[in-house]
């Protein structure tokens, strides 16, 4: 329970049929969960918009949870000083992890010489500061980009 006075609790439903479902790792088993559970939050609640288009006038006063042409989730925007600007994730924002680069979490790709999202000469300037595992096989702290959910 929160102690937040301004906080709306959701109940969690069960989406589609997870008695299908077949993990080999508590870790596949965790990132199914959002493929399996909702939160059921009522048509009463009118201060999120959900949507590919730019909320109205009349709509300022939400939080837009952008999304793209093909329904993938872009940002969350609030409307400030005359535009939408976007809260979440950070415009050209890096963000720090760590686990195993070969397997950055959905929705992120490696800051390194790759990423289209950088300039020129960038990720491999970021490289120099990630830290390999001790078999010099992967790196255990790197950075990365968010591309869209």
């Amino acid at each position: 329970m929160s102690k937040e006075s301004n906080v709306v609790s959701a109940p969690i439903a069960i989406k589609g049929d997870p008695t299908t479902a077949c993990f080999t790792t508590v870790g596949d088993f965790i990132e199914a969960l959002p493929n399996f559970l909702v939160a059921e939050i009522p048509t009463s609640i009118t201060n999120v918009i959900i949507s590919n288009i730019q909320p109205l006038d009349s709509q300022r006063m939400t939080v837009w949870f952008r999304l793209n042409n093909a329904g993938t989730f872009i940002g969350i925007y609030v409307f400030s000083d005359g535009t939408w600007i976007q809260m979440f994730p950070p415009p050209q924002g890096l963000f720090w992890m760590y686990g195993d680069s070969r397997d950055v979490p959905k929705g992120y790709i490696l800051a390194d010489e790759n990423n289209g999202a950088l300039p020129p000469g960038l990720g491999l300037k970021l490289k120099t500061t990630w830290i390999l595992d001790p078999t010099g096989t992967f790196y255990i702290a790197f950075e990365t980009t968010f591309v869209g959910l």
